[in-house]
């Protein structure tokens, strides 16, 4: 398993805290991804300005992701909108080409929609424009859709103590079996499952889960296992997992994790596992 970069913060204020990083500070953690040889960069066309970031501060060397959500168009229009889409990204990033283009919503892929959608990525893709092609989940149960359609060769998903779906559910198992490239996400659940603990504010908005919350933090501390090394291992127990996107707010907390992720593992039991949808997926929660 190797790590990949989340790009959200870079463009958008995302997060549990809302927060954005500065120019400045991604300066700096560009210089630390290419001394770590972090080369994977996950972005989004709607990830506020992220991709003209990346493109500015000549990010061209890496291998990027991207993802495209498709808006309420007329289906015949699909073709143009996503030619137009692409050539703005790769206009943002100053690329030629992207390492991966990815479905953000696999809603997309519904009825004629759909099957045009997948003609176009396939097309990008023959004329040498995307490398692989593929599709960001937020539940594993999407993937019985997606495989009647394509296969998808990139297929990103959360995947975290409390949220362990993607291999409970098999899918994990069989996406290995198919080859596909795999990246987890959410490892840290844009950081509820580090600040909890930390921060009042945190706390009276999650009350409701805190006995589920509390059994994490506690176990970590009757461990002596600091919750940043206790998520990251977690994930890094899965050997079929290829890469791990992680985010942070700054280059402090990059290199905390980077330290933690190449020390030696520990054994985290799968005993937090919930299914409480309100609590595993961050979409409800500003709901």
């Amino acid at each position: 398993m190797k790590l990949a970069i989340g790009t959200a913060q870079f463009g958008m204020q995302y997060g549990l805290e809302r927060k954005k990083i500065k120019i400045s500070e991604i300066k700096k953690i560009k210089s630390f991804l290419v001394k770590c040889k972090i080369l994977k960069i996950d972005t989004a066309s709607n990830y506020g300005n992220s991709e003209k970031i990346l493109g500015d501060l000549n990010f061209k060397n890496f291998k990027i992701i991207s993802k495209l959500k498709i808006p309420k168009i007329k289906t015949s229009d699909i073709p143009n909108w996503i030619s137009k889409e692409i050539n703005i990204s790769l206009k943002n990033i100053k690329l030629k080409k992207l390492y991966g283009l990815l479905i953000h919503d696999y809603r997309d892929l519904n009825g004629k929609r759909g099957i045009l959608l997948i003609n176009e990525l396939k097309k990008l893709k023959k004329r040498g424009i995307v490398k692989k092609i593929g599709i960001s989940i937020y539940n594993p149960n999407e993937l019985n859709k997606v495989m009647r359609i394509f296969k998808p060769e990139i297929i990103q998903f959360p995947y975290n103590v409390l949220d362990q779906r993607i291999e409970t559910t098999g899918w994990l198992k069989k996406l290995k079996s198919l080859k596909i490239e795999t990246y987890a996400r959410s490892c840290f659940l844009q950081g509820l499952l580090l600040n909890f603990k930390k921060k009042n504010k945190i706390r009276n908005n999650f009350k409701l889960y805190k006995s589920i919350l509390n059994k994490w933090f506690v176990w970590c501390s009757d461990n002596n296992i600091s919750p940043v090394k206790g998520c990251l291992d977690f994930v890094r127990s899965q050997n079929k997992i290829d890469y791990l996107i992680i985010g942070f707010n700054d280059l402090s907390e990059l290199r905390e994790i980077k330290k933690n992720f190449d020390n030696k593992k520990v054994f985290i039991p799968n005993i937090f596992s919930v299914n409480n949808i309100n609590l595993i997926d961050p979409r409800k929660w500003y709901r």
